[in-house]
């Protein structure tokens, strides 16, 4: 499960079910997903999110309603405990517990293979080596695409 801290020390543990899904693609009015290709391009769509902090705390307290009730912190106290950093290591475990309910560890290994160099692949554009990295797509200016 992923977790962060915000400024007054409470951690927090961020994690998807398919009643979360439901409520966010409520709230947000899309759904949240993590697209993996035939061409093994991951992408998350929900850019919204990521680009407005205002909008990501939204998620966060639908996320967190029953931590928040737990731990008898108000939305209020919530948010003053969330700065820059907190925001920064929030998104990390939102994007990591999705990631976690989206894709199957086989499927992981597969997106993430060759990270450390250590599987073949094709030579780089550039020259500059051996890639394991996809031809890039066409342009597409509305996902995010996560590092693989």
């Amino acid at each position: 499960m992923a977790t962060f801290k915000d400024t007054a020390g409470r951690e927090w543990s961020v994690q998807f079910t398919a009643r979360t899904l439901t409520r966010l693609r409520e709230l947000l009015g899309y759904s949240i997903s993590i697209i993996a290709t035939a061409e093994g391009v991951t992408e998350w769509r929900g850019p919204e999110v990521a680009r407005n902090p205002e909008r990501f705390a939204d998620v966060l307290a639908v996320m967190l309603e029953k931590q928040l009730t737990d731990k008898a912190v108000t939305r209020e106290q919530f948010e003053e405990a969330f700065n820059a950093e907190t925001y920064r290591d929030a998104a990390g475990a939102f994007i990591a517990a999705l990631l976690d309910f989206s894709l199957v560890p086989a499927a992981l290994t597969e997106l993430f293979a060759g990270a450390g160099g250590e599987t073949p692949g094709r030579t780089s554009p550039s020259n500059n080596g051996v890639t394991n990295a996809p031809e890039a797509p066409e342009s597409n200016p509305d996902p995010i695409r996560l590092a693989s």
